[in-house]
């Protein structure tokens, strides 16, 4: 078993201070994207795509929602979503204002799904529609 330590998780990542691409977080490689892509489709979910402009407005608003509820910098967003467009917009919008984000797999039954919930603590859970269902992972099945 490999320890953790405090320096594994440093607020200044390595190479940051040279520049080195190593050195930068997900929000500023996002942000650089959204820079030099612009009006560039960023995102396509079905039909409908998205603009790298247009994912960042959504992703800015989302960052704000979570700040309101009250989500502040280390804490856990857990997300128990498919892979969709709405996954990749709160995994950015979580690290944007500092939180980390804790994927849940679908595959995992309702009761493990809870166990982990409990110890972990979520600030927030993201769950998919019908996710509060007797058989999804807040349920009683």
């Amino acid at each position: 078993m490999v320890p953790v330590h405090a320096d594994d998780y440093v607020i200044q990542p390595p190479g940051a201070a040279d520049g080195g691409l190593d050195g930068l977080t997900l929000p500023a490689v996002f942000a650089a994207a959204v820079r030099d892509g612009g009006d560039a489709v960023a995102l396509v979910d079905g039909a409908r795509a998205r603009t790298w402009r247009e994912w960042r407005a959504e992703v800015d608003a989302l960052a704000r929602g979570l700040q309101e509820a009250g989500v502040e910098p280390g804490d856990v967003v857990a997300l128990h979503l498919p892979n969709c467009w709405e996954y990749l917009t709160l995994h950015l919008a979580a690290a944007s204002v500092g939180a980390v984000t804790l994927p849940v797999h679908r595959g995992n039954a309702p009761a493990d799904v809870r166990a982990l919930l409990e110890r972990v603590g979520p600030a927030v859970l993201a769950l998919p529609p019908g996710g509060r269902d007797a058989d999804g992972p807040l349920g009683t099945a």
